[in-house]
């Protein structure tokens, strides 16, 4: 694990608002996590890993439950978060501040399961698809990604739009965004 005492994460200063900018609903996040566990035929005891823990939105509940679960997070706001959430239940995750483009702080062929939402576009892909296999369990790991998918017409999909038509008006070309995650 690299030294990041001198680290600046770019999500350290979202941390505050962003469950109220683009927070799910608690019922959708249980559901989430239920579906989660349930693919990954998780059994007490098994190592979930999160990657790009965020501030717990999904974490939390994963946490309350028979599994071990990791969280790892470059943002120390972000983790600062998540350990506020978490004061108000009783789970104790283990919730790391890492890079996800170095080495993943976990044994390997460990993990049952690991879990990624909003987060692995912003990583290295190849150094996530040789980190996965190390930590992977012999007898089997699910590697299980999501992406958030919103109506057309919420705000941050008609900002996107707009800032993409006066790009386009000056004569700029945006990366495409949502294309790029897909």
């Amino acid at each position: 694990m690299s030294d990041m005492s001198n680290h600046f994460a770019p999500f350290d200063l979202q941390a505050e608002t962003y469950d109220q900018r683009v927070g799910l609903p608690e019922p959708d996040c249980q559901a989430i996590v239920r579906t989660v566990l349930a693919m990954a035929q998780a059994q007490a005891g098994d190592v979930v890993l999160e990657i790009g823990a965020g501030t717990g939105m999904l974490g939390t509940w994963l946490a309350l439950l028979p599994q071990r679960y990791i969280g790892l997070d470059l943002s120390h706001g972000m983790l600062a978060a998540f350990r506020q959430r978490l004061s108000i239940h009783s789970g104790t995750p283990l919730l790391v501040q890492a890079d996800g483009n170095t080495a993943w702080p976990l044994a390997d062929a460990t993990v049952r399961a690991i879990f990624s939402s909003r987060a692995l576009h912003l990583l290295d892909l190849a150094h996530v698809i040789r980190e996965s296999l190390r930590v992977a369990r012999p007898d089997g790991t699910v590697v299980i990604l999501g992406r958030v998918r919103r109506q057309d017409d919420n705000v941050a999909a008609v900002m996107q739009r707009e800032m993409q038509r006066l790009l386009r008006q000056h004569g700029l070309h945006s990366r495409g965004g949502g294309q790029h995650q897909r």
